[in-house]
């Protein structure tokens, strides 16, 4: 279960990204709050963004709550795919 996941011991960046994953809005400002990189890139999957994970879960809320913050909505992954793109390709498109 990813809410049991133990988050306390990452970086401020992939705290974020990892709670924008689970919308877990809190946890995504604790992480912004001790200077987590909004547009933090996570090398080890694709070079993926909270924002992109915020898509990739289509939860609008969390996107939102990142582009407030300075999320870059034109920063791509390592495959050329921004937050629209993964949003897209999974269909959330409304």
């Amino acid at each position: 279960n990813d809410e049991e996941e133990d988050l306390s011991g990452l970086h401020p960046g992939a705290l974020l990204y990892r709670s924008a994953a689970m919308q877990h809005f809190p946890l995504m400002a604790d992480a912004l709050a001790h200077g987590a990189d909004v547009n933090w890139v996570n090398v080890a999957e694709d070079s993926k963004t909270p924002l992109i994970q915020a898509a990739m879960v289509n939860s609008l809320a969390a996107c939102e709550f990142l582009l407030q913050n300075g999320a870059n909505v034109n920063q791509v992954d390592l495959n050329g795919r921004g937050p629209l793109h993964h949003a897209t390709i999974l269909g959330h498109t409304g």
